[in-house]
């Protein structure tokens, strides 16, 4: 099965030559133009044009392939030939670079929208912490909004500071208010957001 390369890559592709006249001895010294066929098309130079395997030793060569080369999706074809040496061709399915072909990973860059959600706090991002999911909320209200909404107008003292103790449930998109002597448990006030990462509106 032809070895994978990621769409848009460069790659060293190994090329191993041997003797046309008993197809076993290692082709040494020997001067090996190189093309390549993308996807089907006919076999032509590389993208720098006229393109020779370089030799490492011992019937060994390699070459050298640029993102243009690569940036064919499907069966990439590398052919070395010579007049006294038998054709050598390796073999690569060109796949996309960010899911491999595969229809259940998203076929965009991590850090673009409509992708793989990563750790962090930029764009994109998920927050976690202790292993668990935080949240990235962007709240815009202060917190004598949220007091004169709920309760018909602003609080002071104890009360205030309590009803600045806001926390975030992002998978149940509910807000939380705890008053006076009630900083864990029960709610003293919830609220649903429309939505769960970027909020617009609440309820009630």
């Amino acid at each position: 099965m032809p070895e994978r390369i990621p769409q848009g890559a460069t790659i060293r592709v190994p090329l191993q030559a041997y003797l046309a006249s008993d197809h076993v001895s290692p082709a040494t010294g020997k001067t090996i133009a190189v093309t390549v066929s993308k996807n089907g098309a006919s076999y032509a130079s590389p993208s720098g044009g006229a393109t020779n395997a370089t030799e490492v030793g011992s019937g060994s060569y390699y070459v050298d392939l640029s993102t243009t080369d690569t940036g064919t999706a499907g069966p990439l074809f590398v052919k070395g030939a010579e007049g006294m040496i038998d054709n050598v061709i390796a073999i690569y399915n060109v796949v996309n670079a960010h899911n491999a072909g595969l229809d259940a990973l998203p076929a965009t860059a991590c850090t673009t929208n409509a992708s793989l959600l990563t750790s962090g706090t930029g764009t994109d991002q998920l927050g976690v912490s202790s292993g668990l999911p935080t949240s990235n909320l962007n709240l815009t209200q202060t917190v004598t909004d949220v007091q004169t909404a709920t309760v018909g107008g602003a609080l002071s003292g104890a009360w205030a500071t309590a009803w600045g103790k806001i926390v975030k449930n992002v998978v149940a998109k509910t807000l939380g208010a705890w008053g006076p002597g009630n900083s864990s448990g029960t709610a003293s006030k919830t609220f649903t957001l429309d939505d769960g990462t970027s909020p617009t509106s609440r309820t009630p």
